[in-house]
């Protein structure tokens, strides 16, 4: 959470709740997109099961690069 915070993407108070800054929102929403496009691509083109196709995109979403993600969104859309 420091990290985060230290990162700006977090604004978070001593013993109070943490709240996504909005650098942080933007970044979560694209790794959320890149995770839906992947689990879709995964399940969908390659045929994996649901479970495994989530736990691959959740390896696979922070590593992609952008060329290689905007090629899979574009096959399956």
């Amino acid at each position: 959470m420091h990290s985060l915070a230290n990162k700006g993407f977090l604004a978070h108070e001593k013993y109070g709740g943490l709240k996504l800054s909005p650098e942080g929102q933007r970044i979560a929403e694209k790794i959320y997109t890149r995770h839906l496009a992947l689990t879709a691509f995964f399940t969908q083109i390659v045929g994996v099961p649901v479970e495994t196709a989530e736990k691959d995109a959740c390896a696979v979403e922070h590593v992609i690069s952008e060329e290689s993600m905007n090629r899979i969104i574009n096959f399956i859309s």
